[in-house]
């Protein structure tokens, strides 16, 4: 992502979370907060412990939707750390 004098900006686990999760009465919000950031042209910051909870989220069992693929989210943390350092 390309980046101007806009302020970064954190992560949170919940933001990924819902983005990710189509079913999710969060979703569309979640996804235009990335959408904004990303158009500002603001670095996104993100922690290792950001990505094992959303590791741990979007693996486990829950009551509205179930649980995702790990390989798949496993390779995309493995990205996001590279990328993100």
């Amino acid at each position: 992502m390309a980046t101007t004098d806009a302020e970064p900006r954190f992560v949170d686990t919940n933001v990924l979370v819902y983005a990710n999760q189509f079913g999710s009465a969060h979703h569309a919000a979640a996804t235009v907060l990335l959408r904004q950031t990303e158009v500002a042209g603001a670095a996104l910051w993100i922690s290792g412990q950001v990505l094992r909870e959303y590791l741990a989220a979007v693996t486990r069992s829950q009551v509205l939707l179930p649980p995702c693929q790990c390989q798949s989210h496993s390779s995309a943390c493995d990205s996001s750390r590279n990328a993100f350092g």
